[in-house]
C-alpha cells in the first residue's frame, strides 16, 4: 500500500514529520516497507528545455539535442526517446547526477562520437513510474533551471506499507490516517458523507442480483459529462503512487480505491445493452477485458452482465466494449460489494490481479456504499454533467457484530494496566462504538470495516498495539527447578555405540519415521504390514517405515548421485509395522540399529593398500555392536533365509537360540535398480530388543547423612 504525506494528512492533523510518522506505523502492525522522499533524491534533477534537435549523423534512432539548462547554459544532449522534439520541458540530468534506476552516474560521454553532456529523463528511469517509453514531459509552466519535481507533485515523500490479510481497513488513506489519530499522532479529520448534487431524474438503467455472493449493488446514471484529462491534483496523486492516468472518470474511481480502499468501476452507458444484473457466467462465455486480453468464462465465475453479455468479472475487472474513452458522454457508476471468496475464485483462475480483487478478498467495508454520493459528486465536480437517483439491489442490512469486553482482560493476557478512559478512547478512535458499560464491562459495537474482530482477545489487540507492544512490561518468569534424569541402561549402551561408530568412521542418520511406500514395499513380505499415515505431510512419505534400511539408502542415493561414493550411515531407531500382519509382536514397534556401507572403507595410502567394503566389514561392525551386549561367539551363525533384500549367497542371520538378532551381508543386487545405485551395497540390521538387556546395577555410593531435627543433648 502506497500513499504521500500529503494523502495522509488531507485526512490526519499532524505536525508530526516523516520519521515520527514512519516510526509510529511499524509500531501500530503497520510495518512500513518503503519511503522514498523524492525531495530529496530527485532535488539534483532541474528543469530543461529543448532548443533543436537534428539527426544523429551515426544512428538512425538517435537525435542530437541543444538543451537549455538554464543562466544562459546551452548543453549538447544525444537522446533516443520517440518524443524529443522542439520547444518541450523536460528533467535533465547533469553531469554527476545519479539515476535512481540503476544507481549509475551520468558522465561526460561520446555516443557515436557525438559528444553527450547529461541525460533527458523518462519517469521510469527517475523510478517514479513503470511508463518507460520516452521522455517525461513537464508542464509548460515549469521554470528552467527550477528543481523539476514540484511541478509535477514529486516534492512528497511516499510511504508503502506492508498490510496483513485481515487489515484490509488500512488499505486507503484514511483508514491509516484513523490508525495513527488512535496512536496519538494527531486528529482525525471525519470523511462527512454527503448528498449527491443535481439528482433529478430516474437511471434508464436498473440493476438487479441474481446470485447470493452479489451482496449489494448500487448504481448511478451520469449523463453529459466530458471525460477528458484529470484536474492536475488528481493526476499528480495518482502517478506519485505509480498509477497512471487515463481519464478523469476512471482516475476517480481509482482514487476511490486508494484513499478509502472502496474499488468503483465506470461503464460507457451507450454501450450497455439494457439492465444490468449481477450473475453467474455461462460455460464458453468470453469477455475482453481492460488489460485487452480475452478470457473464456465458466459457470462458477461471478459476472455483471448486461442483456445480452458479460460487461465485466465482478471485483476483479471490467470489460473493454463497455470501457470509457475521451470521448464518452454517459456513464453508469457501479459501487458494489461481492463475497471474497467469489472474487478470490474468479481471480485465481483467471489468473488476473489488479488492486479491486487485492481489497475485495480482503474485505471491503459493508456500510461503504455511503460512499456513492462522494463518488457522483467528485464525477460531476469534475466532469460536469448530471447524475441520476440512486439505484440500489441486495441487502444493505447487516447485524453488528458485538462483544461485552471486561477491561480487566488486558493485563491478564498481557500484564498492561490501563487507566478505563485510556482504554475507551483508543477505541473510540478506532471506531467502536461504546453501546453501555458498566464499571470495567463494556458492550462494544465493532466498526463495519473490521471484519476480523469477532472475540474478546481481537480487542485486546487492537488496544496493546495502539499503546506499543514495546510498552508491555517485561516480566521474568521464576526460574524452575529442573530434575536431572540419568541416562537409563539402554541408553547408556546406545549412547556408547554411538561413539564406536562414529569413532570407527561411521556418520550417525537421523531420519523421517515415514517414508515412501513404493520403496519401502521391497523389504516387507506383504503390504499388509504397512502403517500408512492418514494425513502425509508429503505423498512420498505415505507409510511409517517398515526398516530403517529404506530411508538411508535413499539419502546414498541422493549422495552418489551428487559424486559421493564412499559411504558408511548408521541410524538408532524404531521401526513400525501393522501389529495384525506379523507373526512376532516384537516387530510391531522394534528399536533397531542398522548400518549401511559401499565403496571404499580406507583410500590408499604410503602405508596401506585401498581397501573396499565387504562382507567382512559389515560383519566386524555386526560384532562391535553385540559386543555390548553378548559375546558375538556365544551366538549361532546361519546362513540367511528370511530377508530376500538381502543377496542370498553372501548374508548370515545371528540367532540366540531362536531369537533372530542380527542380518547382515551384501544387499540384493534389485535393490540398486530401485534406488539407481550402482555400487554394491553391505547393511547390517541388529535387532537389539532380542538381545539380553542390561540390568540396572546396584548403586554402592553413600547415601547423603539426613539431619535430625533436635538439638543434641548431653548428661
Amino acid at each position: 500500500m502506497k500513499f504521500t504525506l500529503s494523502w495522509l494528512k488531507e485526512f490526519l492533523d499532524t505536525q508530526a514529520d516523516l520519521k515520527t510518522i514512519s516510526e509510529k506505523l511499524t509500531e501500530i502492525g503497520l510495518e512500513v516497507e518503503n519511503v522514498v522522499d523524492y525531495s530529496t533524491s530527485l532535488k539534483h534533477f532541474t528543469v530543461a528545455q529543448i532548443l533543436e534537435t537534428e539527426q544523429h549523423p551515426n544512428a538512425d534512432r538517435l537525435r542530437v539535442c541543444k538543451v537549455d539548462a538554464g543562466n544562459g547554459e546551452v548543453l549538447s544532449i544525444v537522446c533516443g526517446a520517440p518524443n524529443a522534439r522542439p520547444n518541450i520541458k523536460i528533467p535533465l540530468a547533469r553531469i554527476g547526477t545519479i539515476i535512481p534506476n540503476g544507481n549509475f552516474e551520468i558522465k561526460k560521454s561520446k555516443i557515436r562520437n557525438v559528444e553527450s553532456n547529461g541525460m533527458l529523463c523518462s519517469a521510469s528511469e527517475l523510478n517514479i513510474s513503470e511508463e518507460g517509453e520516452g521522455i517525461l514531459e513537464l508542464p509548460e509552466n515549469s521554470i528552467v533551471g527550477d528543481e523539476f519535481a514540484k511541478y509535477i507533485g514529486l516534492d512528497d515523500a511516499v510511504v508503502e506499507i506492508a498490510i496483513t490479510p485481515n487489515r484490509g481497513d488500512c488499505l486507503g488513506v484514511y483508514g491509516i490516517a484513523r490508525d495513527l489519530a488512535a496512536a496519538g499522532l494527531g486528529e482525525l479529520k471525519i470523511a462527512s458523507s454527503q448528498a449527491p448534487r443535481n439528482n433529478s431524474f430516474n437511471s434508464p438503467i436498473k440493476i438487479s442480483i441474481n446470485n447470493e455472493n452479489g451482496i449489494w449493488f448500487f448504481g448511478v446514471y451520469i449523463k453529459n459529462i466530458n471525460n477528458y484529462r484529470s484536474p492536475e491534483w488528481l493526476k499528480k496523486r495518482l502517478e506519485s503512487v505509480g498509477k497512471k492516468s487515463i481519464s478523469a472518470a476512471v482516475d476517480i474511481t481509482n482514487y476511490l480505491t486508494i484513499t478509502f480502499g472502496r474499488p468503483a468501476h465506470v461503464y460507457d452507458a451507450d454501450k450497455l445493452n439494457g439492465n444490468l444484473s449481477v450473475r453467474l457466467a455461462k460455460n464458453g462465455e468470453k469477455l475482453t477485458a481492460l488489460d485487452a486480453k480475452e478470457y473464456e468464462l465458466t459457470e462458477n465465475i461471478l459476472v455483471i452482465a448486461d442483456e445480452q453479455k458479460p460487461q465485466a468479472i465482478a471485483g476483479v475487472i471490467g470489460g473493454l466494449d463497455s470501457g470509457v474513452t475521451e470521448n464518452t458522454k454517459n456513464i453508469f457508476l457501479e459501487i458494489a460489494l461481492f463475497t471474497p471468496e467469489a472474487v478470490m475464485k474468479s481471480g485465481r483462475q483467471l489468473m488476473i490481479d489488479t488492486d479491486s480483487r487485492y481489497r475485495f478478498e480482503r474485505n471491503v467495508d459493508f456500510n461503504s456504499h455511503q460512499l456513492t454520493s462522494h463518488a457522483v459528486n467528485l464525477i460531476t465536480e469534475i466532469c460536469g454533467g448530471q447524475a441520476s437517483n440512486i439505484e440500489i439491489a441486495g441487502n444493505v442490512n447487516k447485524s453488528e457484530t458485538k462483544i461485552n469486553f471486561d477491561l480487566n482482560l488486558v493485563q491478564k493476557r498481557c500484564g498492561l494496566e490501563i487507566g478505563k478512559e485510556k482504554a475507551k478512547e483508543i477505541l473510540q478512535k478506532l471506531g467502536f462504538k461504546i453501546e453501555t458499560e458498566n464499571g470495567t464491562q463494556l458492550n462494544l459495537i465493532v466498526p463495519s470495516y473490521r471484519s476480523d474482530i469477532a472475540i474478546k482477545e481481537d480487542v485486546v489487540e487492537e488496544i496493546v498495539r495502539i499503546i506499543g507492544y514495546n510498552n508491555i512490561p517485561t516480566i521474568y518468569l521464576e526460574k524452575p527447578v529442573v530434575e536431572i534424569i540419568a541416562e537409563t541402561e539402554p541408553q547408556k549402551i546406545h549412547s556408547k555405540i554411538r561413539l564406536q561408530l562414529s569413532s570407527s568412521g561411521a556418520t550417525e542418520a537421523v531420519t523421517f519415521s515415514f517414508t515412501n511406500s513404493k520403496l519401502a514395499e521391497k523389504f516387507i513380505a506383504s503390504r499388509a504390514e504397512f502403517i500408512e499415515v492418514a494425513n502425509p505431510i508429503s505423498s512420498e512419505l505415505d507409510v511409517m517405515r517398515p526398516s530403517l534400511l529404506v530411508n538411508i539408502l535413499d539419502i546414498f542415493a541422493k549422495n552418489i548421485a551428487r559424486g559421493k561414493t564412499d559411504l558408511e550411515y548408521f541410524e538408532i531407531a524404531n521401526i513400525f509395522k501393522k501389529k495384525e500382519a506379523i507373526k512376532d509382536p516384537s516387530e510391531y514397534q522394534a528399536k533397531n540399529i542398522a548400518i549401511v556401507q559401499t565403496g571404499l572403507n580406507s583410500v590408499k595410502s604410503a602405508v596401506k593398500e585401498e581397501e573396499k567394503f565387504d562382507y567382512n566389514t559389515i560383519k566386524q561392525k555386526a560384532d562391535l555392536i553385540i559386543a555390548n551386549y553378548i559375546d558375538p561367539e556365544k551366538l549361532k551363525i546361519e546362513r540367511n533365509n528370511k530377508f530376500n533384500y538381502y543377496h542370498p549367497g553372501i548374508s548370515a542371520c545371528y540367532f540366540l537360540g531362536n531369537k533372530l538378532v542380527a542380518v547382515f551381508g551384501e544387499l540384493n543386487p534389485s535393490l540398486n535398480k530401485v534406488f539407481d545405485i550402482k555400487q554394491k551395497l553391505y547393511a547390517a540390521e541388529i535387532f537389539i530388543e532380542n538381545l539380553p538387556q542390561p540390568k540396572a546395577k546396584t548403586s554402592t555410593a553413600i547415601k547423603a547423612l539426613e539431619l535430625f531435627n533436635f538439638q543434641p543433648v548431653e548428661r
